[in-house]
């Protein structure tokens, strides 16, 4: 994507603002990842979590990970379960650790650990050998 070459500086003169107005103008036409790394970072631009929800929601509407972060916009723990459950259906190993963390705090059980491990999520690796040993 041209946005990561402004961003990293890959053949060009690194530029986070021509980095978030490049990926902006791709999440306009409709490409999901754009979506997704416009709701997700704020880079370039002053932080805006309302308009990085939208994103990140729009986003996940089709059926990508970015329902793992809008989990994250939740203070309510049942809609953020739900998203969470929603992107580990999907494979999202950021999503199965997450719910992991539900779990170990009341909220289920630590077999999402074990699933995120599987899926060679590091962090659900850790705290699944502090589980067991």
């Amino acid at each position: 994507m041209v946005a990561d070459c402004y961003y990293n500086g890959f053949g060009i003169e690194k530029n986070k603002e021509k980095s978030f107005e490049t990926c902006l103008e791709s999440a306009e036409k409709g490409s999901l990842t754009a979506q997704s790394n416009v709701g997700a970072n704020g880079i370039g631009i002053m932080k805006d979590e309302a308009k990085g929800f939208q994103w990140n929601k729009k986003t996940a509407l089709n059926g990508n990970d970015a329902m793992c972060n809008v989990g994250c916009y939740y203070d309510n723990e049942k809609e953020t379960f739900k998203w969470y459950l929603k992107a580990a259906k999907i494979g999202s190993s950021m999503a199965q650790h997450n719910l992991g963390d539900c779990y170990s705090n009341g909220e289920g059980s630590s077999e999402r650990y074990k699933k995120a491990a599987e899926n060679n999520n590091t962090d659900s690796q850790y705290w699944l050998g502090r589980f067991f040993y």
